[in-house]
């Protein structure tokens, strides 16, 4: 689902993946503690946490409001 978002976006939008088990460390800083955590990151600070599976359309209704200004989604189990 990540990819498939990820791809949606071409170099508008940057997807990172990472490894818990083999960054704890990044893991610990982010404070990630259920998996999977989707962070939304601009300039620098997380301006929203998601946890649990999302599909891509959830991912990039996410995106689009918090990286351009698109009205609030709603997603059944998540709070935005």
């Amino acid at each position: 689902q990540l990819e498939q978002a990820a791809e949606h976006y071409g170099d508008k939008v940057r997807f990172l993946k990472v490894d818990s088990d083999e960054e704890p460390d990044v893991a610990s800083i982010l404070k990630i503690n259920g998996l999977p955590t989707i962070l939304f990151i601009n300039d620098m600070s997380v301006v929203a946490r998601a946890e649990g599976m999302l599909m891509a359309n959830e991912l990039q209704q996410l995106a689009d409001h918090h990286f351009f200004g698109a009205e609030k989604p709603t997603i059944e189990g998540l709070a935005v």
